[in-house]
């Protein structure tokens, strides 16, 4: 597993997606320009999503009331909307030249832009691409800084383009009534012609149009020669695996299964030509594949690090009521122990009293490291039952203290 020092920063590319390979990537216009329709939100909390697909990235939740400006309507059972007020995206710095006064403007044939969101550090993918010479707002937000080894990144908060579109579920809103709303409800957002390249919304589109080939590039961007026709017809249907792997999210990646065949079919030919097509698929797998457990690591961390702020949070707010006297006493005291016995299908813990006897089953919350615990005295309050069949007390610990005075 790498350091930490050298996973800290690195996966901006959670997500990411792509061009086919060999496919014409000349952003193509809109034949017409979309025209926009206003619409309330009747449900709490409605989740705006990057993708008209339950499970995708989350960019804010809406509260009852709000407007939002209805853009399309499809797949079916969705309604893509513009960005709510408050939206931001990412753009990378060396995409972007800053021209002061919160302009900017695109110097790249292709910029990526990643819909943000305000408690994550990390960019999405990327779901509109800004053409060379496009304008940009900046906004008066931190610049996100990742680091992978020597290199840095650095993304630029903007506000989203007029291309760029978020989705909501048709039921959470209700359309626009000129007789309760007044004469608001009866005017529509006049229409707009975006500068963008073309989306896909088909949801059953193949998804591996929609990664990103700097990072899951399979095979070469030239046609190979020399190959017989056998050999050519495996070898797509190893690269068809391969890439439905990597549409995946990239910390779930499983390629050694893939990289087995890709030896197989290497060690079966005696064509060096075909050797070497294997050899850069192989090459390519490699890099995914490290990208993969990096990515893995991180998410590690992170989740971590999110355990550490809650148990911080929790400390503080006891330091607190201790300082006002009004600290309760725990429920359970003793040393706490692993044992054989099997609660709920994990192996128990217990504690032991000053009597050297078994006081209580313990019921540890989950992702809570227990190994800083056992073996040591601690202080338990939690919800306890008594069960018949360990004829004993269970404890579902709320909170846990080390009594112990060591380190």
């Amino acid at each position: 597993m790498p350091g930490a020092a050298s996973i800290v920063v690195i996966i901006l590319l959670l997500g990411q997606r792509a061009v086919p390979l060999g496919e014409d990537t000349t952003p193509p216009f809109e034949a017409t320009p979309r025209v926009s329709r206003p619409a309330w939100v009747i449900t709490e909390g409605l989740s705006v999503l990057v993708e008209p697909e339950e499970g995708a990235f989350v960019t804010t939740r809406m509260k009852s009331g709000r407007k939002v400006i209805v853009r399309a309507s499809n797949p079916p059972g969705w309604l893509a909307i513009a960005p709510p007020e408050g939206s931001f995206s990412w753009i990378e710095k060396r995409a972007v030249e800053d021209l002061g006064e919160g302009q900017g403007k695109v110097t790249v044939s292709a910029a990526a832009v990643r819909p943000g969101r305000n408690d994550v550090s990390l960019p999405t993918g990327p779901y509109v691409t800004l053409r060379s010479g496009a304008d940009v707002v900046l906004l008066d937000r931190p610049p996100l800084i990742l680091r992978q080894g020597e290199e840095r990144r650095i993304w630029y908060a903007i506000e989203p383009p007029a291309s760029e579109v978020r989705y909501i579920r048709d039921d959470g809103v209700a359309w626009s009534d000129p007789t309760l709303l007044g004469t608001e409800g009866e005017k529509d957002e006049p229409s707009s012609t975006f500068d963008f390249v073309n989306r896909r919304t088909d949801p059953s589109e193949d998804r591996i149009g929609r990664l990103d080939p700097e990072f899951v590039a399979v095979g070469p961007t030239a046609r190979e020669v020399g190959l017989s026709p056998s050999f050519e017809a495996e070898l797509k249907r190893i690269e068809k695996a391969h890439r439905a792997t990597l549409v995946r999210p990239m910390e779930t990646w499983s390629l050694a299964p893939i990289e087995a065949e890709y030896l197989r079919l290497r060690d079966q030919s005696n064509s060096g030509n075909e050797k070497q097509a294997v050899e850069l698929r192989l090459t390519q797998l490699k890099h995914q594949a490290e990208t993969s457990r990096s990515a893995r690591s991180l998410r590690e961390l992170i989740e971590n690090s999110r355990l550490r702020d809650k148990e911080f949070q929790r400390i503080r707010e006891r330091l607190g009521t201790i300082a006002s006297g009004d600290e309760a006493p725990y429920d359970a005291e003793g040393l706490l122990q692993t044992s054989s016995t099997m609660l709920d299908g994990h192996k128990a813990l217990i504690l032991i009293n000053d009597a050297g006897k078994t006081d209580a089953y313990v019921v540890m919350p989950p992702g809570l490291r227990i190994d800083q615990y056992v073996a040591t005295r601690v202080g338990i309050r939690g919800d306890s039952r008594y069960d018949a069949r360990l004829k004993a007390r269970v404890i579902n610990v709320a909170e846990i203290d080390r009594l112990d005075t060591a380190p």
